[in-house]
């Protein structure tokens, strides 16, 4: 017997402890920044298998570290509170797991920056610095660290300290021993730095365990208190008189918070002229004035004195300022001016002269002494020279004639002026001459362009004044630039006294060609005055220059050659004036000859310009000639004729020769066509004469198809066009041809030359080079078409139809392909109509859709070549609109009553303006209760497209219609071409005014009525 036992564990492991290990405080971790440490005891009967950390159904596994101790270290990357346990196994799958442990996870943190002190108030100097230290304690308040944590000073400008940035690195959470960071930073504040309230900032900055960015400030407020002062002015300056006294003043502000004591100093070379305290004390918030006396004695030196005023509390701000005191010394008294003498009472402008002399003296000295010499021309002003003690003197030349006041003036070193009149003097200033001039009237000249003229004149001038006349000249003005005088035009008589003359003898020679009119030869008698003014005299004597226009053309004839159909200048004439007027009237024309004037071009043209300046005036008339197109060859000839209103006439040949012109072409330069077998037909070659003569060509033939041609003539004449056409005469020069049923297929060349070897003929010779391709050709499509373009669906038939010929069957197969708007294709075989090529063939086709057709047409012969006509199309439309148009669209009835109606004909007329039929068309109407409408079905049958078509109903409106407004609709129905059915409307208005009226019913009536009764009758 044999007994198996399998041995088996079902013990589960045991969790003797299990721990979470914190960097710092218990339960709390850093998010993302610190790890934390689970560590489990863990023990088994047989083997433990692994040990885990889980949270939930996430698990890690533990490393084991030693006997029965596992381990795992992890990092959280999210905040909040997280809860673990451990999960073991053995090696048998027994397992076990403990209770749940959490563990904290902080993503921020929060912290304080106080500093010390808040506030301080320092006193300082403009030449020392100030130092005091501050400090700032960044404190953790939050259960998370702070990482990188910096502290940063920002100072004011003028402020410094021995740090501005202070590195902390992490700062742990509360309630551990690592939680600030402790800085202390030593200020100086510079000197002279202004007073005021400064503000020095600390700025804390510290990454969040998540890794935000935060930010911390405080601030330390440092007031410097002010010792600020002014003084007004920087500049004291002063005009100050000798044996003169005063006060001045500079006023100091004390605008500081504490009182001030100056000290004064003072420097300079106007020590001996003041006194200046040597100390002032203001107290703060005032101002006070520092007084300077000054004293100027009498005799003191005149001039500039300069005195620095220093104003100094080196404790102030600023420490010192500075005030220049600037006194002007002058002096006052003004100078005298006497002993006054003038040494002559009369003298003659610029060329005499006279002393003018005084005394002047002053207290302190003379600067300059002067005259003022006033006339009725000027004021001059004349400085007299010193000449001894306190004599001064100045000899003067006077310029201007008449009376002239002297006054003399006299300024002293401080510009004091003092001044005597000392009295008058006269001037001769101008004197008078006479100009006599001899004959006054030198006779009449007749002047052209070869012929002038002479004569001569005497000229007189005397002195008539009181003074000397000089530098004396006479002065010969001729009437135009181109007169002259052999004598000379200027003449010298130098210096005339009184009753003195001067004489000359002056020759003038006319210029040829002088212009009519009369003339005057003028001299002028100039001389100096005295006071340098120009004194003058002037004379004439009278001269006629005669009229005598002359007119003459130089060139005696004009020749030219030409082309037909040139126009060029072919030369020009000139019209000259040879005398000395005006040529007036001026006209040129050509006339006579072979020559037409039409051909005849003048520019300018005659009556553009119509005189000509007297002597030497030309006109250049250039001479076009315009030689109509292919004008015949040949010599024409015309005489030009000048002539004038005042200055005769003149003449000249104008003389050309047409020469001959031969130019010619020919169209194509090469034919090729393709020549079926068994056709015949014809080349046409274009033969364009643009000369001026007929040209006879012969024509010479060439090449292997010169046996197939019917008909080739040996020459041709090319006629000239019409005179005076501007267009080329072309003439056709045709040969036909032949090709046998049986021609063996080819290709076949024919060389044409056309030939004339005339000089004038260009050129001599061309050729057209003929090109046929002999071989069996599919049918011929032509005059293909389709009608009509525009048809409706299924009600109107397409005939297709085209001409169909081929070189050698007669009965080719012809069809029609038909393309439908949406796309099917359809095949239509023609019929062949006619007794003779090319032959007709047609079919129709009724179309059942709207759209576009487009129609191809094939024809094949008996050895299968095939063409096709493509497009051909044509528009099929299934539908339409009809307008309905009444004559009328409203009615006004006046005259209803309750025995009598209206009747109104009413034409209604149906426009179909589109491009289909309306079928089977009729109009009913819609009316008002009672209405009737005579007929009520207007019968329109087909309405064609684009056309129109109307019918009359009567409407009638019954008696006692009550007022208002009434509408009657008139409706159109048919049927389109696609089956559909269409309909429009339209309304007629008709308005029923009121129309009150009344009337007895009874036609008569009868009563009994007694004198004296009264009765009431009744009437309806």
């Amino acid at each position: 017997m044999k007994v198996s036992l399998e041995v088996k564990d079902n013990i589960p492991p045991k969790i003797n402890s299990f721990e979470i290990i914190t960097p710092s405080t218990p339960g709390i971790v850093d998010e993302d920044r610190e790890h934390v440490t689970f560590r489990a005891n863990v023990t088994d009967n047989v083997e433990v298998f692994k040990v885990w950390v889980c949270k939930g159904f996430s698990c890690w596994a533990m490393q084991k570290v030693s006997e029965n101790i596992y381990e795992l270290n992890y990092t959280f990357a999210t905040p909040g509170e997280k809860s673990q346990y451990i999960l073991v196994k053995d090696t048998s799958d027994n397992s076990a797991s403990s209770s749940a442990k959490t563990v904290r996870v902080i993503p921020l943190t929060s912290a304080v920056l106080p500093a010390y002190p808040s506030y301080k108030e320092i006193n300082i100097t403009y030449f020392e610095n100030a130092s005091f230290v501050i400090w700032s304690n960044f404190t953790n308040l939050g259960e998370g660290s702070a990482y990188s944590t910096n502290i940063t000073l920002i100072l004011p400008e003028n402020f410094t300290s021995n740090s501005t940035f202070e590195q902390c690195g992490k700062v742990e959470e509360i309630n551990t021993t690592q939680n600030y960071c402790y800085r202390a930073f030593n200020i100086t504040v510079l000197a002279a730095t202004s007073p005021g309230l400064y503000q020095i900032r600390y700025k804390a900055e510290f990454v969040n365990p998540n890794g935000t960015l935060a930010t911390i400030t405080n601030t330390t407020q440092v007031k410097i208190i002010s010792k600020e002062w002014e003084r007004e002015p920087a500049i004291l300056e002063k005009d100050v008189y000798t044996n003169t006294s005063g006060t001045l003043n500079i006023t100091i502000s004390n605008t500081g918070e504490v009182p001030l004591n100056f000290t004064i100093y003072n420097s300079g070379n106007a020590s001996e002229l003041i006194e200046i305290p040597s100390w002032i004390y203001i107290e703060n918030g005032t101002s006070k004035n520092l007084t300077i006396n000054y004293s100027i004695p009498l005799t003191y030196a005149l001039g500039l004195y300069v005195q620095e005023i220093k104003i100094e509390n080196l404790e102030a701000h600023p420490p010192s300022r500075n005030t220049t005191l600037k006194l002007w010394v002058k002096d006052n008294i003004l100078p005298v001016v006497e002993n006054t003498s003038l040494s002559k009472e009369i003298l003659e402008a610029n060329y005499e002269s006279l002393d003018i002399q005084a005394d002047a003296w002053d207290n302190i000295n003379i600067s300059k002494v002067w005259a003022k010499i006033a006339s009725a021309y000027y004021t001059h002003m004349v400085e007299l020279s010193h000449v001894s003690g306190d004599t001064y003197k100045a000899t003067y030349t006077p310029e201007k004639g008449g009376q002239h006041n002297v006054t003399i003036y006299a300024n002293d070193t401080s510009n004091n002026i003092n001044y005597i009149f000392v009295g008058s003097f006269q001037v001769k200033g101008k004197t008078n001459l006479t100009n006599e001039q001899t004959p006054q009237d030198a006779g009449s000249f007749a002047t052209d362009v070869d012929t002038g003229g002479a004569f001569s004149i005497n000229v007189t001038a005397t002195n008539i004044g009181n003074a000397t006349a000089r530098f004396i000249n006479i002065t010969l003005v001729l009437p135009e630039a181109d007169w002259s005088s052999p004598t000379g035009t200027h003449y010298d008589c130098y210096n005339l006294s009184t009753s003195e003359n001067c004489f000359k003898e002056i020759w003038i020679d006319i210029p040829v060609c002088d212009e009519p009119g009369t003339k005057y030869v003028k001299t002028n008698v100039t001389w100096e005055n005295p006071d340098k003014s120009i004194g003058f005299k002037a004379n004439e004597t009278r001269v006629t220059i005669a009229s005598n226009p002359k007119m003459e053309v130089p060139q005696t004839a004009i020749t030219s050659s030409f082309e037909d159909g040139e126009t060029k200048v072919v030369g020009s004439f000139d019209i000259n004036s040879e005398g000395n007027k005006l040529v007036t009237g001026l006209a040129y024309k050509a006339e006579g000859g072979t020559l037409p004037d039409t051909w005849i071009t003048f520019n300018p043209g005659s009556g553009t310009q119509t005189s000509l300046s007297p002597c030497g005036g030309s006109l250049k008339v250039n001479t076009s000639v315009s030689i109509p197109p292919h004008q015949d060859f040949g010599n024409y000839w015309t005489k030009i004729n000048v002539t004038s209103a005042n200055a005769g006439y003149d003449w000249l040949w104008l003389n050309i020769t047409v020469e001959k012109k031969g130019d010619w072409s020919r169209e194509p330069s090469f034919i090729e066509r393709v020549t079926p077998i068994n056709s015949e037909g014809e080349f046409r070659i274009n033969i364009t004469n643009d000369g001026n003569l007929d040209i006879n060509f012969s024509i010479y033939y060439t090449g292997n198809g010169t046996g197939l041609l019917t008909t080739s003539p040996a020459y041709f004449i090319s006629h000239k066009p019409l005179n005076g056409d501007p267009n080329p005469n072309t003439e056709e020069f045709v040969l036909t041809y032949q090709i046998p049923p049986d021609q063996e297929e080819g290709l076949y060349v024919i060389e044409v030359t056309i030939e004339n070897t005339s000089a004038y003929v260009i050129p001599n010779k061309l050729t057209t080079t003929i090109y046929m391709h002999v071989k069996d050709v599919p049918p011929t499509i032509h005059s293909a078409f389709v009608s009509p373009e525009i048809l409706d669906v299924n009600y109107e038939k397409i005939k297709i139809e085209a001409n169909v010929s081929d070189n050698s069957d007669l009965n080719p197969e012809v069809w029609a392909n038909i393309t439908l708007p949406n796309g099917t294709e359809i095949k239509k075989v023609m019929e062949k109509f006619g007794t003779s090529p090319p032959f007709t063939y047609n079919t129709t086709y009724i179309p059942k859709i709207s759209g576009v057709y487009n129609v191809t047409i094939y024809a094949k012969d008996s050895k299968n070549l095939t063409s096709n006509f493509t497009n051909i199309s044509f528009k099929a439309f299934g539908h339409t609109l009809l307008q309905l148009k009444p004559n009328v669209t409203s009615i006004n009835i006046t005259d209803i009553t309750q025995y009598s109606g209206k009747e109104f004909k009413i034409n209604i007329t149906l426009n179909n303006s589109y491009n289909s039929s309306a079928y089977f068309v009729n109009v009913t109407f819609e009316l008002p209760s009672s209405w009737q409408a005579e007929p009520s079905l207007l019968d329109y049958g087909n309405i064609s497209k684009n056309s129109k078509k109307w019918n009359i109903t009567t409407i009638k409106v019954p008696a006692g219609t009550v007022p208002g407004n009434y509408k009657v609709r008139a409706i159109a129905q048919w049927m389109n071409a696609n089956t559909s059915l269409g309909n429009s409307s339209g309304e007629i208005t008709f308005n029923v005014e009121p129309n009150p009226r009344f009337e007895i019913i009874e036609n008569n009536f009868s009563a009994e009525i007694n004198h004296g009764e009264m009765k009431v009758l009744n009437l309806t």
